[in-house]
């Protein structure tokens, strides 16, 4: 969806996305105390941004299905989180994507381009593992997701 002065709408947003995926964000705050953070500082530390573990892609899913998407998210084997349609930015995904598509930022970018991958918000919150911990997360419809951390 290259940078275009006419605003993207849903239609061709849903036409442009090849699969989706299950994934797991990687928080990595560089602040000692990321809560006691003002919204700008946060935003420069890009959200907490660290990484992204992205799981195998499925090709069969609709839009409708994030209203009752369910997740359950594991430490080591025990659940830590439950969830259902519990993204904050709301479950219409498409809705999302079609806002981050027409904003200024993405079209002086370029655009969004083939191949990239694009995340919608957290399902869980911002929940911090253990040194060693095997987090996985589990979306009703997806494959599981899972990232080892190594201990310090």
């Amino acid at each position: 969806m290259p940078s275009r002065a006419e605003p993207y709408d849903a239609a061709t947003v849903l036409a442009a996305i090849e699969s989706c995926f299950a994934t797991i964000e990687i928080l990595e705050p560089r602040f000692i105390d990321q809560n006691a953070l003002d919204p700008l500082s946060a935003r420069a530390d890009l959200g907490m941004h660290g990484g992204l573990v992205v799981g195998a892609p499925i090709a069969a899913w609709r839009p409708e299905m994030f209203a009752t998407q369910q997740v359950v998210l594991t430490e080591n084997g025990l659940t830590i989180c439950e969830a259902t349609g519990s993204n904050p930015g709301g479950t219409d995904l498409i809705r999302l994507l079609v806002e981050l598509a027409n904003t200024d930022v993405v079209r002086a970018a370029g655009g969004i381009q083939a191949g990239e991958v694009v995340t919608t918000g957290s399902w869980t919150g911002a929940l911090f593992a253990a040194p060693g911990a095997r987090i996985v997360a589990r979306f009703a419809g997806f494959p599981p997701v899972e990232v080892n951390f190594g201990r310090d």
